[in-house]
């Protein structure tokens, strides 16, 4: 597929971009003018409600002020008294009266082109009246309510001046739209109000007849209501015109009916927000105009309605009307405008854009070379720093390993190490106690011997206390035989002393026998004691050589003892070493693993620099490339992690143009 060059892009972006803003500031611009206009026209229309709005007011008044004119006009309320009060005689004799008075009202409506003019007594009955038919053409005359009662009028042609010719007789008005009599009360003060006449929508104004009477209480002259004179202006589609050429736009009237005149005539019926019915308090002035849009014949318009009440009935309206074409031709004028600024801008941009890319361009190449020179041996280094990682990664975790055994090893052996320093501790302990019981044997032995020297030594006092009594005896026998020898020769005399003499014999023979016994015995005991004695001076030599013997094993435990805690605390602190190395080489391992994996990172990330100074090579040149190996991920079989990249898949230099 065939790719631009950078410069192409950056002019056909340059013109999109453009386009883009131009389109976006078209809308944004049509839309703030549509609004704009929309309310220049909402405004133009409520300044051309506002014209209208004065304009009926001034009608109004100048109504109101010739309607007082009339009222008064050579002595109308006399008059009206007069024809009133004699209303019951021959015509003759008031037709004189009748007649200025008719030509009064015909006068004052002829001047102020008004479509009616009349006068009704104080009992509401139609007196004099002037009336404009379609035709232009004018009724006036009077209604005599006496003998030979009946409607005497006049018909002047438009333009036509007053003749002397007879008054024509009808007992009918000559134009419908005039009432014969005053529909309810007579109003007693000046008003002027909207009233719908004949489907036309009018202005009525009317204004008390008064007269002078004299009152019998005060004794004076006062004014009194004798009939009331009317003035009617129809705003009709001339008046709608006339606001039209004084606005500017279209106007309408409408009534309550639907009926409508104005200077848009394809608009019948009237398109407004819902109009109230009813309101009270009513005034011209300070009526709220609404506003909201219309189609006429499929032709758009901005619309403003003033709704007109008569007392408190809704009796019409009048809208004005603005062209929406007009805004759209506003709208559409900013947008060619703004279409030939933006074709200007195109005009100087582009070029200046083809300028700004071919400069751009030509510095490029040297930055993509570099940059290609650079991946290169990038690509290279990282892949040797893949391998010197790997491989130390490989033997920090076998060290790391062998490391974690020794530990393994060295913490056995402390435990034995302590084991043992706490069993020659304990057979330390033992010997000790040994040594102090082979002491106290020691010191019971020579008690022993003490008495045993002692006894022997009591052996030979009883020996000889046996002796003595061994002599005790044999004197005593030597005494009893004597005794004996002395009583045989007394003869019967010491016959009872011989008895005793015999007895003290065998006491000394038995004293005799058993003190043998006894010296026999006590011969035996001091053998024995003798024997005893000797065997106990060979046993306290004995437990003299043991307790030695003791003392040496207490000294020898003892210093076991000591060499096994120094050799534990050896140990523990081998372990601890043994730990902090297994603890490095842990922290090595992890740092080689993390280097070879940053340095596999790097490698990819070199080799993804060079696809991507391969793509940039082509944006900024231009050229034809299969789509499916513009997107091909790198090969991971043509670089191997740890082996050095592939030069082809390096960006090739280029020292051709860059355009």
């Amino acid at each position: 597929m065939k790719r631009l060059s950078m410069k192409g892009k950056m002019i056909l972006g340059a013109f999109a971009v453009v386009v883009l803003v131009m389109v976006a500031s078209a809308v944004t611009v049509s839309t703030i003018v549509g609004r704009q206009n929309r309310a220049s026209a909402h405004g133009q229309l409520t300044k051309a409600m506002n014209i209208i709005r004065g304009r009926l007011g001034e009608q109004k008044e100048k109504l109101r002020a010739e309607s007082r004119k009339l009222s008064t006009m050579n002595e109308m309320g006399a008059r009206i008294k007069y024809l009133h009060e004699y209303k019951s005689q021959d015509i003759a004799m008031s037709l004189s009266s009748f007649a200025d008075l008719s030509r009064d009202v015909k006068n004052v409506a002829m001047t102020l082109d008004l479509w009616q003019a009349a006068v009704y007594d104080i009992d509401g009955r139609l007196v004099s009246f002037t009336a404009r038919a379609e035709d232009r053409n004018v009724s006036y005359g009077f209604v005599h309510a006496g003998s030979g009662s009946g409607v005497r009028y006049k018909t002047l042609k438009g333009g036509e001046e007053e003749t002397g010719f007879e008054w024509e007789t009808s007992s009918a008005l000559p134009v419908e739209t005039l009432p014969m009599t005053w529909d309810g009360a007579l109003p007693d003060r000046e008003q002027v109000r909207f009233q719908l006449r004949n489907g036309r929508l009018c202005l009525v104004a009317a204004v008390p007849v008064l007269a002078d009477v004299y009152s019998a209480e005060t004794s004076e002259k006062e004014k009194k209501q004798f009939g009331v004179a009317v003035l009617t202006q129809r705003l009709d589609a001339a008046f709608a015109s006339r606001m039209a050429g004084l606005t500017g736009l279209e106007v309408m009237i409408f009534t309550d009916r639907g009926q409508a005149v104005g200077s848009l005539a394809s608009y019948v019926e009237l398109q407004a927000p819902e109009i109230e019915g009813v309101r009270k308090d009513w005034a011209l002035e300070s009526q709220d105009l609404l506003l909201n849009d219309v189609e006429v014949q499929e032709k758009g318009f901005f619309q403003a309605v003033l709704p007109l009440y008569s007392g408190s009935s809704y009796c019409g309206a009048f809208a004005s009307l603005f062209p929406k074409a007009i805004v759209s031709a506003n709208t559409w004028q900013m947008i060619r405008l703004l279409a030939l600024v933006d074709l200007a801008c195109i005009l100087l941009i582009l070029p200046f854009v083809w300028f700004s890319s071919h400069s751009l361009a030509k510095p490029i190449h040297g930055i993509i070379e570099t940059l290609r020179n650079t991946a290169q041996a990038v690509s290279t280094a990282s892949a040797h720093f893949l391998s010197t990682s790997s491989g130390l990664a490989e033997g920090s975790s076998e060290q790391a390993a062998s490391l974690e055994e020794t530990s393994s090893s060295l913490e056995e052996m402390s435990t034995m190490t302590r084991q043992n320093a706490e069993h020659a501790h304990q057979a330390n302990n033992l010997s000790k106690e040994i040594s102090d019981n082979l002491k106290k044997a020691n010191v019971s032995m020579k008690s022993l011997i003490g008495s045993m020297d002692e006894t022997f030594k009591a052996s030979g006092d009883a020996s000889k206390i046996v002796k003595t009594i061994d002599e005790i005896a044999f004197q005593t026998n030597l005494l009893a035989l004597n005794a004996a020898v002395e009583a045989a020769r007394a003869g019967e005399a010491g016959a009872g002393f011989s008895v005793v003499a015999s007895e003290v014999r065998n006491l000394a023979q038995r004293a005799a026998e058993a003190s043998g016994n006894t010296q026999a015995l006590i011969g035996q005991i001091t053998e024995q004691v003798e024997k005893e004695s000797g065997l106990v001076q060979e046993t306290d030599d004995g437990y003299r050589e043991v307790a030695l013997g003791v003392k040496k094993i207490t000294e020898i435990l003892d210093e076991i003892a000591t060499a096994s805690d120094e050799q534990a605390h050896g140990f523990e602190q081998v372990n601890k070493a043994v730990a902090e190395m297994d603890g490095v080489t842990q922290q090595n391992a992890a740092g080689a693993e993390e280097s070879a994996s940053a340095s596999a990172d790097l490698d990819r990330h070199s080799r993804e620099m060079a696809d991507n100074l391969s793509r940039l090579t082509l944006i900024v040149r231009g050229g034809g490339k299969d789509e499916n190996h513009e997107h091909e991920a790198p090969d991971e079989a043509a670089h191997p992690a740890g082996g050095s990249p592939d030069p082809q898949r390096l960006p090739a230099a280029h020292t051709g143009s860059m355009e």
